[in-house]
């Protein structure tokens, strides 16, 4: 079972031997299993960005395992034979936490540096989403992964979170490998990020902020609707200059990358070492490019590439996704609003901090 397009993977540079890649033969597990690392770095987050109600039905499902071991397969068939896994643990748990509902994946066995024990899609808060408009259910990824440590030192664990950029949050070190130190830890994080998302509405004239809590339940979808459709807007001009460049240029489709696709394809030992050890990878300098762009680019080919820099996904899926949503918010965000009730004038938003 699967249900929306999977996203394009990148190739990355992963040693299949058990013994992991240890270079100065210090006896560490360096070299995430290139089937491990991309399931549940690349494969989950991105498909839950993607459609993050389906994925939650998907994984309230009786067959969630049976789901989750079909995409194991997916991303295995994208890889030499000798680098596929079994998926052997592969499983999913459901738990509630306030308004939310979080699943927690256990991977197949973890046992190399930044491979996951766990991962956690946490949905909600489910009460602001309307009746039928799943598309619209708030989504953040967690994982608990392999921390680096030397030989004769106590193991350790590195909690972080994936974005939709996609980004690598190292959030530092995290609980000890098991599901309920896991879970723990995801309602003390969200516990407090909800506290936070309550000073989150703003007036666009008279800058007038508000408690989200104050608002109906059908203002705040209102907010949340007003909020993605600029979102949408601001995306779907930069979705088609690259569609324009890929036309003209569909040698590039393949040459053009992600900063972080370079790092994690990257084969230099310091890039690696720091990717390792747990370094952010947007604190990790990228190589630099050796591609020979073609003669006669405009501004917006530039600008597409320069986009491109920082954003990886599948352009068609992703361009129909964004159109078809922006058009659907388009006459409701024009027809509705939230008047501020300080200044009478202005519009509130949602602040998307």
């Amino acid at each position: 079972m699967c249900f929306m397009k999977l996203p394009r993977f990148f190739k990355r540079q992963a040693s299949s031997s058990d013994d992991g890649f240890d270079a100065a033969g210090l006896g560490l597990n360096l070299g995430a299993r290139t089937h491990h690392y991309q399931f549940a770095h690349w494969m989950l987050p991105q498909m839950g960005f993607q459609e993050s109600g389906h994925m939650l039905v998907s994984l309230t499902r009786s067959d969630a395992s049976e789901f989750l071991k079909s995409l194991w397969q997916s991303v295995g068939n994208e890889l030499p034979r000798q680098e596929r896994l079994s998926p052997d643990g592969l499983s999913c748990l459901i738990r509630k936490f306030d308004d939310y509902a979080i699943a927690i994946i256990t991977l197949p066995k973890a046992f190399r540096v930044t491979e996951a024990y766990y991962t956690a899609f946490t949905f909600g808060p489910v009460s602001t989403v309307p009746k039928g408009q799943l598309h619209s259910l708030p989504m953040r990824y967690f994982a608990l992964e392999v921390g680096f440590s030397m030989p004769g030192e106590p193991s350790r664990t590195v909690f972080s979170e994936w974005t939709r950029e996609p980004s690598h949050i190292n959030m530092g070190d995290g609980p000890k490998p098991e599901v309920e130190a896991f879970f723990t830890k995801i309602c003390e994080l969200i516990g407090k990020s909800a506290d936070v998302a309550t000073e989150a509405v703003v007036c666009n004239s008279c800058a007038a902020t508000f408690p989200s809590t104050v608002f109906s339940q059908e203002e705040y979808t209102l907010l949340q609707d007003y909020l993605t459709y600029t979102e949408f807007n601001a995306e779907l001009p930069m979705l088609l200059k690259v569609k324009s460049l890929y036309e003209r240029h569909p040698e590039l489709i393949i040459q053009l990358q992600s900063d972080l696709e370079k790092l994690l394809e990257s084969t230099d030992p310091e890039i690696q070492d720091k990717i390792y050890s747990g370094i952010p990878f947007d604190e990790i300098e990228v190589p630099v490019d050796k591609l020979t762009l073609p003669e006669g680019l405009s501004k917006d080919d530039e600008e597409a590439i320069e986009y491109l820099r920082t954003a990886t996904f599948a352009l068609e899926p992703r361009l129909q996704f964004v159109s078809e949503n922006r058009a659907r918010l388009e006459p409701i965000v024009e027809r509705n609003f939230v008047l501020c009730p300080t200044c009478k004038t202005g519009h509130l938003i949602l602040n998307p901090q």
